[in-house]
Formats: C-alpha cells, sequence, structure tokens
C-alpha cells in the first residue's frame, strides 16, 4: 500500500519483484487517480416533500462519487 497520497490527483506506478540475484524488470506503467470526496450536495429547487407535525422529508440532488460509492448521507438539524 502506497501512503499517504493526495486526494483526486494522478499517478503511475510500476513494480519490479527482487531476489538474492537481484532486481527483475519493472513492469508498465500503470496511471490511476486516487478518489477524493463527494461533491457538496445540491438542493432541489422544492427540496421539502413533506412537513407534518413530527417530520420534515427533503431530497436532494445525488452528488458525484468521484469514483467511491456514497455509503450515506448525514443530516445536520438547527432548532428547537
Amino acid at each position: 500500500m502506497l501512503q499517504p497520497l493526495d486526494p483526486g490527483s494522478d499517478y503511475r506506478l510500476r513494480a519490479a519483484a527482487r531476489n538474492a540475484i537481484g532486481l527483475g524488470s519493472y513492469s508498465p506503467w500503470l496511471a490511476v487517480h486516487t478518489v477524493h470526496r463527494p461533491d457538496q450536495i445540491e438542493w432541489l429547487a422544492n427540496p421539502f416533500i413533506s412537513i407534518g407535525a413530527t417530520h420534515i422529508a427533503v431530497a436532494w440532488k445525488k452528488p458525484e462519487d468521484h469514483g467511491s460509492p456514497l455509503e450515506g448521507y448525514y443530516l445536520a438539524v438547527d432548532g428547537n
């Protein structure tokens, strides 16, 4: 494992094996791009779908995950 790497960055990797005799030939270069955090959520034009006495249901546009599948959402609440 190579770490720490910068999120959302391009890298090129190659590898070679070594034994008691010496180092073998390197593999061809492999281009990789590290993933990074999802984009900020954009509220839909009318995000409130349902407001009741004890609930509020909201919706938003799914943000770009940049190669790392979204695992969930966090919703912060400020109020009484």
